[in-house]
């Protein structure tokens, strides 16, 4: 018959999944934080466009609106399940430790544990693609801040604009050329923008959009680092839950299978306390032991008393 499996008396505060919370606490503050900025990025980089002229979008922009609720949602989903599995971890360590026996729920919680990793690195991965855009859009951002800051610089270094452009290309720089600008789409009649309150408009909004992209970054950033650590979390668990079924398994078979049986069963398998072995020391006639000196002093110190002799006599 199997031995029990022992248990374990610890403080209730103990199970309290203190690190999964705190955890679980940070996941609503940056989801929370990336999606105030995004959207405040999203918001002003609209305006721009719409001052810029009727028309005028911006490619791939509504992937990322649209990403922005999409993802929220799922991470705030997926990180309320780990959170529910590390509270369902907290109980079977309560029940393993007062009952003594490791439940077969264990498995369970084993498959849905490395099921929601598998799919949260799939997640993971969408959070590197979520980052790598903002911080396109951002460039682009930067980029079109920069140009309209140098075309409203041309237009004071001259001292005014056109009022009327003939048909394109004739830009000229005292004015915005959108059509060269590769991420923006605009009708080509309508591309070349000279109006310098327009263009004042257009750049207060783009750099509020620039404003917004730090923000929107360190909010992603932080999901994406928050989400390793639920990685590993989970991977703790897994580990010390096979750890559990690995102990119970042999306490079942009686636990004294392999190479403990004999030593348990036969006692000291040495040889006995007080008793030298054979070899160097042992006193056996046939070895090849130190054996003591013959009676008598040694040829040293008799040659060393003689002398004494003769020198006092």
């Amino acid at each position: 018959m199997g031995l029990p499996y022992p248990t374990r008396q610890r403080p209730y505060l103990h199970y309290f999944p203190l690190w999964a919370t705190l955890l679980m606490v940070c996941t609503i503050i940056f989801i929370c934080i990336w999606i105030h900025y995004t959207q405040a990025m999203i918001f002003a980089i609209n305006a721009t466009l719409d001052v810029l002229g009727e028309g005028t979008a911006a490619d791939n922009f509504s992937v990322l609106s649209q990403s922005v609720i999409a993802t929220s949602i799922l991470y705030f989903i997926y990180g309320s399940v780990m959170y529910g599995l590390c509270l369902w971890w907290s109980l079977l360590e309560v029940e393993a430790d007062q009952i003594g026996q490791v439940k077969d729920k264990m498995q369970l919680f084993m498959m849905s544990n490395l099921t929601v990793r598998v799919c949260w690195w799939a997640i993971m991965t969408w959070m590197v693609v979520l980052l790598a855009g903002a911080a396109i859009f951002g460039v682009y951002t930067s980029n079109l801040s920069y140009m309209i800051t140098t075309v409203l610089n041309n237009q004071a270094m001259v001292g005014g604009y056109p009022d009327h452009t003939g048909p394109y290309p004739d830009c000229p720089a005292t004015c915005l050329d959108l059509w060269v600008i590769d991420y923006i789409d605009t009708p080509m009649d309508t591309s070349c923008v000279c109006n310098r309150s327009t263009l004042m408009s257009a750049l207060t909004f783009a750099q509020q959009a620039k404003d917004s992209i730090a923000g929107a970054l360190v909010g992603v950033f932080f999901m994406y680092i928050i989400g390793g650590y639920w990685r590993s979390e989970l991977a703790r668990h897994y580990a010390t839950c096979r750890t559990m079924q690995d102990v119970s398994g042999r306490l079942a078979k009686g636990g004294l299978e392999g190479g403990g049986a004999a030593v348990a069963a036969g006692g000291r398998s040495g040889p006995g306390r007080g008793k030298p072995p054979s070899g160097r020391g042992a006193g056996n006639g046939d070895s090849d032991a130190y054996r003591p000196l013959a009676s008598g002093p040694s040829p040293g110190r008799g040659i060393g008393r003689g002398r004494g002799r003769r020198e006092a006599g």
